[in-house]
């Protein structure tokens, strides 16, 4: 899973916009779609503090619930 498809779905959970997160946390509209493997650090860890998830989960694949969605 890419970080933009991690951060979407924490947001999803959430119930928070991607845009309004983006808005708050002072980053361009769309910045979080353009986000493949990589993001710098300190983004990562203003998107991490904000949605309230560890940092890891931006730079590895935290699917602890993807199994149990799997069924």
């Amino acid at each position: 899973m890419s970080i933009a498809e991690t951060i979407k779905l924490e947001c999803k959970k959430q119930k928070i916009a991607v845009s309004k997160m983006e808005k708050d946390l002072g980053f361009c509209n769309g910045y979080v779609r353009g986000l493949k493997d990589k993001i710098p650090l300190d983004r990562a860890k203003r998107i991490s503090a904000y949605l309230g998830i560890p940092l890891s989960c931006l730079t590895e694949d935290c699917t602890e619930n993807t199994a149990d969605d799997l069924g």
